[in-house]
């Protein structure tokens, strides 16, 4: 056990948490007497509770340094103050969330360890009440049963010292730990082990296994706290869902707890992610803002900013998949801008008697997307020169678009299939009113060709929930090769 004096000891302990508060990275902070008797136990450390167990074997945060006879009257100590867990507090809060700390964040669990009777209360509720109860108390490890959310929490800790007077050479635990086991949260999730934390975009084929994590501090790491923390999705909703524009949350299953864990999506759409750690939601959230947000005219997709929802989105096949990669890919490309030329490397005519100048070009860039994407939409007969499919006519369900194809080695048929905009928008799915067209992105965003250049100006959610859209009503067209 520690050998010092106990002015000494509170000093030393004060000092070394004072610079420990001073830390950017700090996970927390304290304040008072308090601070004498909080040591932190790191993720990495918390799969063998490495801090824990060297404070059972009496290397605790603060020991006993005055002598004390069973038959006297216990020392009574007081160490209260405040434990404030961190969180980006600048941070916005992501909107149409339950969340209340913006990422990244700090949880915690408490641990008590000392073989002395304490009362402890942690913001007004008692954990605990041993004052004066003894030596020997529970065998020296008492746990708080509630996971501590960020911000504030008011820790009064009555220590009540009943029995030091250790034998030359032997090891007693005299003294007190009071251990905060941070949990820090910032989500992750990649459709590779191996890019969690380095991309933003989470696009998957159905059954394709999706990799989450708590926050990239339990990468390598098992998982861990799989009775505290337990993972949820919902899905972005089609249009006729005027103040509604996500499903309830659900259940991932069994297997999504902990801070770390693999899952295969077994449906299609666009997904919202949270974790519930304890009883505090954490929605999965962007780290930074994305760069094609704005419309050509400078209006802004507010959904694209760091700190705003993220999403995971799911397609049916390999069809869907090489439609959204395509179209991403075009992002920011001004050949589909209204003032210019279309593009003339496509099967329609584009030259002196028609170069689609000053018109815009929103129906051609899908036609374009779905043609390099090896799924060619049929053209529409139209005086003088057959040309892409118009906006009404992707919108209208009678109007069949169906084309055959030589591939590699024989000829399929492409047909792009009508969807009713009630249905679950799906990631590479044509999105279009009668007036404006685009392809879905993985976050249920428009990839769209605006009037200088292709962006994300346009997220489902803004639309489907709006009983006046300024897009109007909206139905997809599905890429379907047989």
């Amino acid at each position: 056990m520690k050998k010092y004096l106990y002015g000494y000891a509170f000093a030393f302990g004060l000092s070394l948490l004072t610079v420990h508060a001073q830390d950017a990275n700090a996970r927390f902070t304290s304040t008072g007497d308090l601070s004498g008797v909080l040591v932190e136990q790191l993720p990495a450390q918390q799969q063998e509770e490495t801090v824990v167990k060297k404070s059972l074997d009496g290397d605790v945060q603060l020991p006993n340094a005055e002598p004390v006879k069973l038959t006297d009257e216990p020392i009574i100590h007081h160490y209260n103050g405040t434990l404030k867990l961190t969180y980006q507090e600048q941070g916005p809060l992501p909107e149409g969330t339950d969340d209340k700390f913006a990422q990244p964040a700090t949880c915690a669990l408490l641990t008590l360890v000392s073989d002395d009777g304490c009362t402890i209360s942690v913001d007004g509720g008692q954990w605990l009440a041993e004052s004066k109860k003894g030596h020997d108390i529970s065998q020296g490890r008492r746990d708080f049963g509630k996971v501590l959310s960020p911000g504030s929490h008011a820790v009064n800790v009555e220590y009540s010292q009943v029995y030091y007077d250790p034998q030359s050479g032997k090891k007693d635990l005299d003294g007190i730990s009071l251990v905060v086991s941070t949990i820090p949260v910032n989500i992750r999730i990649a459709g590779s082990a191996s890019m969690l934390g380095q991309h933003e975009k989470t696009l998957v084929k159905q059954n394709d296994p999706v990799y989450f994590i708590l926050a990239p501090e339990w990468k390598d790491l098992p998982c861990m706290h799989q009775d505290k923390i337990k993972w949820e999705y919902r899905p972005l909703l089609g249009k006729g869902n005027t103040g509604r524009p996500y499903g309830e949350w659900k259940s991932m299953g069994d297997q999504a707890k902990g801070t770390r864990f693999m899952h295969k999506w077994t449906e299609p759409g666009v997904f919202q992610i949270r974790a519930i750690v304890g009883d505090v939601p954490f929605t999965f959230v962007r780290s930074m803002d994305i760069k094609y947000r704005f419309s050509s005219g400078g209006n802004e997709n507010v959904y694209l900013k760091k700190g705003m929802p993220n999403f995971v989105g799911v397609v049916r096949n390999n069809e869907e998949l090489a439609v959204a990669k395509n179209a991403a890919a075009n992002l920011g490309k001004t050949e589909w801008a209204k003032a210019g030329s279309a593009p003339d490397r496509y099967d329609f005519y584009v030259g002196f008697f028609q170069s689609y100048e000053n018109s815009w070009k929103c129906n051609m860039f899908v036609y374009g997307m779905a043609y390099d994407s090896g799924l060619p939409m049929s053209l529409m007969d139209k005086n003088p020169f057959n040309c892409p499919p118009t906006c009404s006519r992707l919108y209208d369900n009678t109007y069949s678009i169906l084309r055959k194809h030589l591939g590699n080695a024989s000829f399929y048929t492409v047909i792009w299939q009508w969807l009713d905009g009630k249905s679950l928008p799906v990631p590479g799915n044509v999105i279009t009113t009668t007036f404006h067209t685009g392809i879905i992105d993985y976050d249920g965003t428009w990839i769209n060709a605006g009037e200088m250049n292709v962006n994300k100006c346009i997220h489902i959610s803004q639309e489907n929930s709006k009983s006046n859209s300024r897009y109007g009503e909206f139905h997809y067209r599905q890429p379907v090769k047989k």
